[in-house]
């Protein structure tokens, strides 16, 4: 077998490397840092993903962005907010493109008045997946199932106290930042047949350049 045809060979491997590094997903953030608005009913779209107010804990269909330490944040950077109220308030997010990887999650502010002792706030995938939060952190949801995949996901909380008003006053609320995603790709060859091809193809290469060089 002639040099040239095992250089061919290991081209075609180097291209097939090449072209599976270029299908894999990369990883994008939401961070409502292109936001202007206090308190806005419109849509943000930020990187492909978009989040809609759904339903409102006071007035209109709204949720709040973090400026300047409202709603007692200590974050320099912008952040979203919705909280409890008559209603319970709902955001929605949906992804251009179709499916998508829910990653990671900061939740900065989890703030409570006298009328409610714990708050709470749920995560509820398109595949049905929940997950509630209560505390402050980073939520890692590739550590849970269902949030891979997805078309989309909501963030909501139930009703709370009457008092509460647009701007977020004595309304218990969370606030929360950096939603990571990625788009879903799907390989096209299942991973263990693709070990199995590469392997092959190195050892098939390898066998060629010893036929060559002792032809």
């Amino acid at each position: 077998m002639s040099k040239k045809y095992s250089q061919k060979v290991a081209f075609i491997l180097y291209a097939g490397i090449i072209t599976g590094m270029a299908n894999s997903a990369h990883a994008v953030v939401m961070d409502f840092e292109t936001e202007l608005v206090d308190i806005t009913t419109a849509a943000f779209t930020q990187n492909g993903l978009t989040l809609t107010p759904i339903d409102s804990g006071v007035g209109t269909n709204h949720w709040d962005l973090n400026l300047s330490g409202q709603f007692g944040a200590t974050t320099e950077d912008f952040s979203a907010g919705i909280h409890r109220g008559n209603n319970g308030e709902k955001v929605d997010f949906t992804y251009f493109n179709g499916s998508f990887d829910l990653l990671s999650i900061d939740i900065e502010v989890v703030y409570s008045d006298l009328f409610v002792s714990v708050t709470e706030g749920t995560f509820q995938a398109s595949s049905g997946a929940t997950h509630t939060v209560s505390n402050r952190g980073t939520i890692d949801f590739t550590s849970l199932a269902g949030w891979s995949g997805i078309t989309s996901f909501s963030f909501f909380m139930p009703s709370g106290s009457a008092n509460c008003n647009d701007a977020g006053v004595d309304c218990p609320g969370i606030v929360f930042d950096n939603v990571v995603f990625q788009e879903h790709v799907v390989s096209q060859v299942p991973v263990p047949a693709a070990v199995w091809l590469f392997a092959s193809g190195v050892l098939g290469l390898a066998r060629l350049n010893r036929v060559a060089r002792y032809s």
